[in-house]
């Protein structure tokens, strides 16, 4: 076993797409097609345009998260 610590910048980015892209983004984005199929207004285009959008701003909402935490993770 390594006890190298890992390094900073790289944890920091590996929060920032798992916090937020994976967990925010992809979630977010399923939920709102879930409610969108739910009111009728349901297309192949939505979802894509969904599943690209909602994780690409969940990169700020991670980078958020990280400042508002603390750089100490």
């Amino acid at each position: 076993m390594s006890t190298k610590p890992k390094e900073p910048r790289k944890r920091k980015w590996r929060y920032i797409f798992w916090r937020g892209a994976v967990f925010w983004g992809i979630s977010t984005a399923l939920l709102y097609q879930a409610m969108m199929l739910f009111f009728g207004n349901v297309s192949l285009v939505g979802f894509i345009v969904s599943m690209i959008a909602f994780p690409l701003a969940g990169i700020f909402f991670g980078l958020l998260m990280w400042r508002r935490s603390g750089t100490d993770l």
